[in-house]
């Protein structure tokens, strides 16, 4: 056989696996964050690799061993599909890969949640939500068929359409405006569910009595509760570390607007 493995064939997601993990550590520490003693230089899953440093310049060494290596075995980095971000305290700068510019971006879906920079989460919320209502889509039909058990399409739309609308909760930090959002979304949802009109001018306590949901508000506490709890349980030193860590900024503290942590 002059074939390698190829998409798709069983042992393809294993071989990528091994070739991108030599490749990561062939790639020397040169910047990065450092958190609890270790330096976080980049974040990995699967195919989608995250570089970190505190300097552009640097940032562009990184890629451009990274871009050396992965060639050496076979690999390519898609150019298309690679950008980069910066804070407020990064200088304007170019970065390249093998002469092209990439792509410099204000916000990147990364693992299914919206990352910016400035931490604003209305667009995470946004994208949410409308998660949400997709979710709600797909079994619209149950939800709001008459001859179902109220108490069936309650775990219907626990088990379907708010883990699509509380998705990577546990890292938002939210005001008191932004939880208000996410339950207008769930009541109306509701209202639709039950074939409620806002014209009938019913009370939500009176709905939520109907529908059996748990409210989102409480749910989205108690998923930073269970993070919390494994914080104090201290398994792992890299999930308290990275979770927790501050890391050092040149920004002078404010006072949050009524941040809620939960």
């Amino acid at each position: 056989m002059k074939r390698g493995v190829e998409q798709g064939d069983i042992c393809s997601p294993k071989a990528f696996t091994c070739a991108l993990k030599s490749v990561v550590r062939q790639v020397a520490e040169k910047d990065g964050f450092e958190i609890h003693g270790e330096t976080l230089q980049m974040l990995l899953f699967a195919d989608d690799v995250v570089l970190v440093a505190s300097k552009p310049a640097t940032l562009q060494s990184l890629l451009n061993e990274m871009c050396h290596l992965t060639e050496s075995i076979g690999l390519k980095i898609h150019p298309g599909k690679t950008k980069w971000m910066k804070n407020a305290y990064c200088d304007d700068f170019e970065i390249k890969l093998n002469n092209q510019l990439v792509e410099r971006v204000e916000h990147y879906v990364y693992l299914g949640q919206a990352i910016r920079m400035d931490n604003d989460l209305q667009l995470e919320l946004s994208r949410q939500r409308k998660a949400g209502w997709i979710a709600f889509s797909k079994i619209d039909v149950l939800l709001r068929n008459k001859d179902i058990p109220a108490q069936t399409k309650s775990q219907l739309s626990h088990s379907n359409v708010l883990p699509a609308l509380l998705y990577g909760c546990e890292t938002w930090n939210l005001t008191k405006a932004e939880e208000r959002s996410l339950q207008v979304a769930q009541r109306a949802m509701e209202r639709r569910m039950l074939g409620i009109s806002r014209l009938e001018h019913k009370k939500n306590e009176e709905i939520r009595e109907i529908s059996q949901l748990h409210e989102i508000v409480n749910l989205l506490h108690k998923r930073k509760k269970i993070v919390g709890r494994a914080r104090r349980q201290n398994e792992r030193q890299s999930l308290d570390g990275v979770t927790f860590a501050l890391v050092p900024t040149n920004k002078t503290s404010r006072y949050e607007d009524h941040r809620c942590d939960g």
